[in-house]
C-alpha cells in the first residue's frame, strides 16, 4: 500500500492529526537545542578522536524467509520520523555544540548482494562486512547518526546491520527500536497503516528540561551528598580512584580500547539461591552480585576502598519510557570491603550505599566529574576503571512475520574500561526463573584471555561459596575453581613423588641399623 493510499484510508480525525503532526515536525526541523549532559561528554570525546567507533551501538541480524524489503525500508524510515533523536546532528555554532533536528526523510537501506558468491563463502563475507561496519565511525556535525544496511545471502536469506551512535540512543532505545520495527513491518507488509501512537516526548525537549532542572541550587545539594559518600570514611580511608588489578602486561601510555569477552553463565540452581538470599536480606539480585564482585576485586588487588561504576536507565518519568535517545546515566558506587565481616553483614552495607546512590542518580555523571576534577590520564578512565552492569531491560527482540531471526555472531574487539562485568536476566515468563548469563569484557592491552577466563571462573566459585554459607567471612570465601585447586594440590606434585622423611624418622632408622654405635659421648661416658 502506498503512502497516498494510507492517507486515503484514514478517518477525518486521523487526517487532521496527521496534518497537525506534519506541521509540528516542519516547524521543528532545523531548530537547534542544547545538548544534554551525557551527550556533551560524548561530543567532547569525539572532538578528541573524531570519528572513533568506541561509542557505536551495533547489531547484526540474519533474516531467514521471504523478506518484504519495501515494508522493512518503510518501517525503518517511520521509526526515524517518529523519533527526532534519530535525525539529529551536532554542529558547533559560535564554538558551542548544539543538537539540530533534521526534517523527516526516508532512511537509506542500501543492498549488498553476496548471493553470486559460492554458498560456503557468503556467511564469512557477511561477518567481515559486519565487523567493518561496526568499526565505521560517524560525523556528528553532519550525520546521519543511524545507518542500516541489508545484505542478501540468498533468495530467502538476508542479514540486516543497524548502527547508531550512542549520542542518540542507549540500551533501552534499542529495545524500543526493535519493538516499533516489529509492529510497523507487520502492519506495512499486511497493507495497513502504522498502529503506533506518537511518542509523548522528543529527546531535544528532555535535554532542555534536564538543563533547566539541574540549576545551581539543585546541583549544589546533589554534589554535597556525593562528596560525603566519596570522601574519607570514619577511619580516614580514602577511596582509590585507580584500581590496580594484577595485569599480564604493563598499562600502555594511551589506552587503545581494544578488548574481548570472557563468557559467564550461572547455573539455574545457583541463580535461585542468590535470589533467595537477596529476598531474605531485603536486597536485590543486583546488590548481591555487586557485593560478590567487590569482594573478588578486593581479594585480587588487596585494596579495600575503591570505586566501581554502573549504568542506570535514567528514565524516571513516564514520558521518557517511549522515547529513543541517550537517557542513560553513570553512577559511581563506593566499595569498602573490610575483613572480619560476614558476607551477610557486608551485603547490608552494600544495600545501604546502593540505595543511597539510586536516590541521587539524577545528578548527571558529567557534572560530578566536573566538580571532583580527578587527575586525567590517557592510559585509564578517571575515578573508576571497572564497571558492573545487570541488564534486566526488555529483551532486544525483533519478530517479523514469515521470518526466522537470529543474531549474526560478529567478533567483538572493544573494551571501554579495564573490566566490565555485564550480566543479563533473560526470561519470557517469571523473572524468578530468569537465566543469568553474560560476559566479562576486558582490555586486551592489559589481560590475556586465560586471565579473564580465570577471573570469571573464580567469581562463579565465590558466588557458590557465599550462597552456601552467607555467614562466612568475606576474606574466607572460596576463590579457586575445582580445576585450580586440583592443580595446586596435585598438578605441581608429580605422580609417585614422596616427600623426604622427617629428621626424627631418619635418626630412628639409623639407630635400628646400628644399635651399638656411639650416639653420645660426654667425658668418659658413652651411650649407644
Amino acid at each position: 500500500m502506498s503512502a497516498n493510499q494510507d492517507v486515503k484510508a484514514l478517518s477525518r480525525e486521523e487526517k487532521l492529526a496527521l496534518l497537525e503532526r506534519l506541521a509540528r515536525q516542519k516547524a521543528r526541523a532545523g531548530k537547534t537545542f542544547p545538548l544534554s549532559f551525557p551527550q556533551l561528554r560524548l561530543w567532547f570525546l569525539d572532538r578528541i578522536d573524531p570519528g572513533n567507533s568506541v561509542s557505536n551501538i551495533f547489531r547484526a541480524l540474519t533474516l531467514d524467509g521471504r523478506l518484504d524489503r519495501e515494508a522493512l525500508g518503510r518501517a525503518l524510515s517511520e521509526v526515524v520520523r517518529r523519533h527526532e533523536a534519530l535525525r539529529t546532528t551536532f554542529p558547533s555554532l559560535e564554538e558551542e555544540p548544539r543538537q539540530r533536528v533534521g526534517a523527516p526523510r526516508p532512511l537509506p537501506l542500501p543492498l549488498v548482494d553476496l548471493s553470486p558468491l559460492p554458498a560456503a563463502e557468503r556467511q564469512e563475507r557477511a561477518v567481515e562486512l559486519a565487523a567493518r561496519e561496526a568499526q565505521r565511525g560517524f560525523d556528528l556535525a553532519n550525520g546521519p547518526l543511524f545507518r542500516a544496511t541489508l545484505v542478501r545471502l540468498g533468495e530467502t536469506r538476508h542479514a540486516l546491520f543497524l548502527t547508531l551512535h550512542h549520542i542518540v540512543a542507549d540500551g533501552w532505545s534499542m529495545s524500543l527500536l526493535f519493538a516499533e520495527l516489529t509492529a510497523l513491518y507487520r502492519a506495512y507488509s499486511a497493507g495497513h497503516p502504522s498502529p503506533l501512537p506518537e511518542p509523548a516526548l522528543q529527546y531535544p525537549d528532555f535535554a532542555v528540561w534536564q538543563r533547566e532542572r539541574m540549576n545551581d541550587e539543585r546541583v549544589a545539594a546533589e554534589l554535597a551528598w556525593w562528596r560525603g559518600q566519596l570522601g574519607p570514611d570514619e577511619g580516614g580511608e580514602e577511596l582509590a580512584t585507580l584500581l590496580e588489578l594484577p595485569t599480564d602486561r604493563p598499562r600502555p601510555a594511551v589506552e587503545s580500547f581494544h578488548g574481548a569477552l570472557a563468557p559467564l553463565a550461572l547455573p539455574a540452581a545457583l541463580a535461585a539461591e542468590l535470589r533467595s538470599l537477596a529476598r531474605a536480606e531485603r536486597a536485590t539480585l543486583f546488590m548481591v552480585l555487586l557485593a560478590a564482585f567487590e569482594v573478588l576485586l578486593a581479594r585480587y588487588t588487596g585494596q579495600t576502598d575503591f570505586l566501581l561504576g554502573t549504568n542506570v536507565a535514567g528514565r524516571d518519568r513516564r514520558e521518557t519510557e517511549g522515547a529513543i535517545g541517550f537517557f542513560a546515566n553513570t553512577l559511581m558506587l563506593p566499595a569498602r570491603v573490610r575483613g572480619g565481616a560476614s558476607f551477610r553483614r557486608f551485603l547490608s552495607r552494600v544495600r545501604a550505599s546502593t540505595l543511597g546512590a539510586y536516590e541521587h542518580q539524577e545528578l548527571p555523571f558529567e557534572r560530578l566529574v566536573e566538580a571532583l576534577q580527578p587527575d586525567r590520564q590517557l592510559s585509564y578512565n578517571p575515578l573508576f576503571q571497572v564497571m558492573f552492569v545487570l541488564q534486566n531491560l526488555p529483551e532486544e527482540r525483533i519478530e517479523l512475520p514469515g521470518l526466522a531471526i537470529a543474531d549474526l555472531a560478529v567478533p567483538r574487539d572493544l573494551a571501554k574500561l579495564d573490566l566490565t562485568l555485564e550480566l543479563f536476566e533473560r526470561s519470557s515468563h517469571d523473572v524468578r526463573d530468569a537465566e543469568i548469563s553474560g560476559h566479562l569484557e576486558y582490555s586486551t592491552d592489559l589481560f590475556e584471555a586465560g586471565s579473564a577466563a580465570r577471573l570469571s571462573g573464580q567469581l562463579l566459585t565465590l558466588l557458590q561459596g557465599l550462597a552456601a554459607d552467607p555467614e562466612r567471612e568475606v576474606r574466607d570465601l572460596p576463590l579457586l575453581t575445582p580445576g585450580e585447586r586440583a592443580e595446586l594440590l596435585f598438578g605441581f606434585n608429580p605422580a609417585g613423588y614422596a616427600p623426604p622423611p622427617l629428621v626424627t624418622a631418619r635418626i630412628a632408622a639409623q639407630a635400628e641399623r646400628t644399635p651399638e654405635a656411639s650416639a653420645v659421648l660426654f667425658g668418659g661416658e658413652r651411650l649407644s
